[in-house]
């Protein structure tokens, strides 16, 4: 569903919306959450395979929606996404096997589906 927008369009999958507004906002949290454990925007970068520029641009709302990312850092989704910054910390001093990348997939899925009204239409796991 497009910002400002009541319903979404036909063609609008449920992914398109994830891609475009949600995810950004998933993303721009755990930046968050990372920073106030005194991780560097550089140390981030690398951890979530992002450039420098791109935590900038999370940190300065220039990607995903502020009233969403406002919403993932308050109860009851802060808990999941501090998850997320502990699968990203351990994925990066571990690395990455199917095992964290199902928790980490899992747990973002969750959170798309509770945020999009096309996901919980398609049926998408909440």
């Amino acid at each position: 569903m497009r910002s400002g927008s009541s319903r979404p369009r036909i063609s609008e999958l449920p992914c398109e919306i994830a891609s475009r507004e949600i995810l950004p906002s998933i993303r721009a949290a755990i930046v968050r959450v990372l920073l106030a454990k005194g991780y560097s925007k550089y140390t981030i970068a690398r951890m979530m395979g992002l450039t420098p520029a791109s935590i900038t641009h999370y940190l300065h709302g220039k990607r995903g929606r502020p009233d969403l990312e406002e919403k993932l850092l308050s109860e009851p989704y802060k808990s999941l996404i501090e998850k997320l910054a502990e699968i990203v910390e351990k994925a990066w001093k571990n690395g990455i096997n199917s095992k964290i990348y199902s928790s980490y997939r899992d747990l973002v899925c969750t959170l798309c589906a509770g945020f999009n009204p096309v996901a919980k239409e398609a049926g998408c796991p909440s």
